[in-house]
């Protein structure tokens, strides 16, 4: 009778250690899942496997959105020339269509005179924030 009640005693220890609600301290575990705010290009600009890719980030401006975008963009590609090893000096803009898609092409002069062009991918505003973030790839 000794043994079953120390054979009972020891598998109701095991099955109350292993329940896997609990924590060591005894407290009840809690899964956390990690919500992306941000667009996946944010966490992995480089995505699609572009040569260069970068990100600007503006916050909302007192001069308005053109000027915020503005300068989303140029960090943007203040970043890529980072990526390439070199500084910018002029930067020009130009808008081409495709497929009835239009889309911005800035090309990058260089200050040892080579010409980088990137793409404007995509913009997106956090809406908590207000920040704005521009996507730029050299393809």
């Amino acid at each position: 009778m000794k043994k079953i009640i120390i054979l009972l005693l020891f598998v109701l220890t095991i099955i109350g250690c292993t329940n896997s609600n609990i924590n060591n301290f005894g407290q009840e575990k809690k899964i956390v899942k990690i919500k992306k705010v941000y667009p996946e290009w944010f966490y992995n600009p480089r995505m699609n496997k572009y040569s260069y890719a970068g990100v600007g980030i503006a916050k909302e401006s007192a001069y308005g959105v053109y000027r915020q975008r503005q300068l989303a963009i140029e960090r943007g590609i203040d970043e890529i020339a980072r990526q390439i090893g070199t500084k910018v000096n002029t930067i020009t803009q130009r808008i081409e269509t495709k497929n009835n898609s239009k889309f911005s092409i800035y090309s990058i002069q260089t200050v040892d005179g080579n010409i980088v062009q990137a793409i404007l991918q995509e913009i997106w505003i956090d809406k908590r924030t207000k920040e704005m973030y521009a996507w730029l790839v050299v393809k």
